[in-house]
């Protein structure tokens, strides 16, 4: 017997009991032709019409609390599976405690400097989530052996405040090392919320993100043309290395992005691909935005940063993400549709 006999049986149960309970009266009444049965017989009538009901109403309760249940545990899955809930920073702890502005010289560059330590610490957090894949593990590494922080002057000066001559002669002598740079939210007109210089020397990062999830996966990519520009000799005045060096970035950012919520990632594809290949761009970036982003308080360039990167992800995979030289093509023709 299946499930779905055995569920029905149950749902019937209590009309049939019922049902053979009048059979046997009336069996009974034939059998025995007595009087007395007679006279009994419009009273068990009567009450098995009111224990019919009584047990209608127990079946219809038993269908309702099924229905019930069922779209509250459907409910309670699909916002499981699509939506994805982000680890926040406390950006408002630091704001409160980073408010450099108003303080003397001396004082302005001493919480600078804390400011620069304090977002080192939840960079190094954000991109520790992805650990496990290789290549971040790689860029964790180098991060830490290779990087300094340095404090801005304005949107493209920085300076490098120690009092370790020993750390200002390492920089000034090894060319492998790289300026990292937490750009408070007075900065927040840069071009791009993250920002890597040509040649890979300096990392410019805003400090608007409130998602550890999403600085992680914003951060590998930026390592990721870093230790390319440093390591592998990428050149970015050559526009072939540009491109494939934007699409290694990608290609590691969707793996990131696919781990956050597989199920939702899949859904993203299922659906957006097909928004794609209709060049429905509209509903593909309200269905990222619903998976993504709504209801999540993060700054419009962090909003930014995960439209451009879902909406690539879509490309590449309706594209076919193997085709490397395919994906150059389609990763210029998606950056300058959507300025990315």
């Amino acid at each position: 017997m299946s499930k779905i006999q055995k569920m029905f049986q149950w749902w019937m149960s209590p009309l049939k009991k019922r049902s053979i309970e009048l059979i046997k009266v009336r069996t009974l009444e034939e059998k025995n032709g007595t009087k007395k049965m007679k006279e009994n017989f419009s009273s068990r009538i009567k009450e098995s019409k009111e224990l019919a009901k009584a047990h209608l109403f127990t079946f219809i309760f038993r269908v309702s609390i099924i229905v019930i249940v069922s779209c509250i545990f459907g409910f309670i899955v699909v916002k499981k599976i699509f939506k994805v809930e982000p680890t926040f920073i406390d950006t408002t702890t630091e704001i409160k405690k980073f408010d450099c502005a108003y303080k003397n010289s001396t004082e302005r560059i001493d919480c600078m400097v804390a400011q620069q330590k304090y977002w080192e610490k939840i960079s190094i957090e954000s991109l520790k989530m992805f650990e496990w894949h290789p290549k971040v593990a790689k860029h964790i590494t180098m991060l830490q052996d290779k990087a300094f922080y340095s404090i801005p002057v304005n949107q493209t000066i920085t300076t490098f405040v120690s009092k370790d001559s020993a750390e200002l002669n390492r920089i000034m002598r090894d060319t492998t090392l790289f300026e990292v740079v937490y750009m408070p939210e007075k900065h927040e007109k840069m071009r791009s919320p993250v920002i890597t210089e040509p040649g890979g020397k300096t990392i410019r990062i805003a400090t608007s993100f409130a998602s550890k999830e999403w600085l992680g996966i914003i951060l590998a990519h930026e390592l990721c043309h870093v230790y390319d520009m440093k390591y592998d000799g990428e050149d970015w005045n050559d526009l072939n290395q540009y491109l494939m060096g934007e699409v290694n970035a990608h290609l590691l950012e969707m793996e990131l992005v696919k781990s956050l919520n597989p199920k939702a990632y899949a859904y993203l594809l299922q659906e957006g691909i097909a928004y794609y290949n209709k060049k429905n761009f509209q509903k593909l970036q309200m269905l990222i935005y619903s998976i993504y982003i709504k209801k999540h308080n993060l700054s419009y360039q962090e909003e930014a940063l995960i439209m451009a990167s879902c909406v690539i992800a879509v490309a590449f995979e309706a594209e076919g993400k193997d085709d490397v030289e395919n994906l150059k093509k389609v990763y210029t023709k998606i950056s300058s549709n959507f300025g990315i």
